[in-house]
């Protein structure tokens, strides 16, 4: 049986190394059970050569050399300030802020929270503190 199985395959092999013998073999190999998988490794092999040659199309183009040299302005003509949009009568643009606030600043700009919202703050900084740090020890 064995021996049967050897001569067999040798002479597939004499068959397939024929003219006429591997045309007949791809031929079967493109219209037999295994069509399916003729079809992809040939879809795989052209992607492959396609990729090869779009990679050495891309490393054939060396961009230009990026010129790192830095250029000093030469001021020749005064230097113009871009057009922007106008500026309103009255709108001041910037203020001279005081050093400290006084009495009356306090009073207009300044909440004093009550104890009732620094008790919850403090509630929620507790919760936050307790979460982050969870069963550290």
């Amino acid at each position: 049986m064995p021996g049967q199985i050897q001569e067999r395959m040798n002479q597939e092999m004499k068959a397939m190394l024929e003219k006429d013998g591997i045309l007949d073999t791809i031929k079967e190999f493109f219209t037999g059970e295994k069509k399916h998988i003729a079809w992809i490794s040939c879809a795989l092999i052209c992607m492959t050569c396609a990729a090869l040659v779009i990679f050495v199309v891309q490393k054939g183009k060396k961009p230009a050399a990026a010129q790192n040299r830095e250029r000093e302005l030469i001021v020749n003509q005064k230097l113009l300030v871009p057009d922007g949009p106008e500026v309103q009568k009255g709108y001041i643009t910037s203020r001279q802020s005081k050093p400290e606030w006084d009495d009356s600043d306090t009073e207009r700009w300044l909440t004093v929270p009550s104890k009732k919202e620094l008790t919850d703050l403090g509630r929620t900084n507790d919760q936050i503190i307790s979460d982050l740090t969870g069963a550290a020890p």
